[in-house]
């Protein structure tokens, strides 16, 4: 692996057996819980500039360039791994709510809740947020919240297609796809460009809210949730 990664780097000068040698204890002893398939996936994001670090090697493949690239890769798939276990304890709270018998109220304040929660997150961070994406652009679009205009919808058109092409470069996203039939494929891409582009979308129209809670706190109950039929 660490020869291919040295040819793939297009360093023409040959490495002794005692340079290998070296290297490839350094990963050893430095990066024990990395596989084949870490150290695999860590040379093609850095050869796609994925790891968001710009380091060469300058003709000499050594431990430094290793450590550098190998330190970029556990800290971003670390922020990826963070990223799918608070999603999935979003999930799991939101599992347990629908499992607990909440009144009216005590919904209606969770669902203002997870409003607040969304837009600060949306307006922190640049990533998908799926969980709470479709309840809160039906609400923003069933009372002609959000006013979208030429130039957001062009700058969504752009990001949903830069999100596509990123998904089409990402080894895990090429495999899903290419399990997938030619119209079947066609639709899933045409529903992840309009998941993407509502997405930033909804990031402009958060941007503009500067208090999440008092903004939020100016609709009524009934907007949020209707009420059940007896109240």
């Amino acid at each position: 692996m660490v020869t291919k990664w040295r040819i793939m780097l297009g360093l023409s000068k040959e490495m002794s057996e005692e340079e290998l040698k070296i290297n490839v204890q350094f990963i050893k002893t430095n990066y024990p819980k990395f596989t084949l398939k870490d150290i695999e996936i860590a040379i093609n994001w850095s050869l796609q500039g994925k790891l968001g670090v710009t380091v060469e090697p300058y003709g000499t493949f050594s431990p430094l360039y290793i450590s550098r690239i190998l330190n970029a890769y556990g800290a971003k798939a670390e922020d990826m791994i963070n990223d799918i276990m608070q999603r999935k304890r979003l999930e799991s709270r939101l599992q347990a709510a629908e499992k607990t018998v909440l009144t009216y109220e005590e919904t209606v304040t969770q669902r203002r809740n997870y409003v607040v929660w969304f837009i600060d997150k949306i307006k922190s961070e640049n990533k998908y947020l799926g969980d709470f994406d479709n309840i809160m652009w039906d609400f923003v679009t069933k009372y002609n919240l959000i006013k979208v205009n030429e130039k957001w919808t062009a700058q969504a058109s752009e990001f949903a297609d830069g999100e596509i092409l990123r998904e089409n470069m990402d080894e895990g996203y090429a495999k899903f796809y290419d399990k997938l039939q030619f119209n079947d494929k066609k639709i899933e891409m045409k529903k992840r460009r309009e998941m993407y582009g509502r997405y930033y979308l909804l990031k402009k129209f958060c941007d503009t809210i500067k208090n999440p809670v008092e903004w939020i706190s100016g609709y009524e109950d009934k907007m949020l949730i209707a009420p059940p039929k007896n109240k």
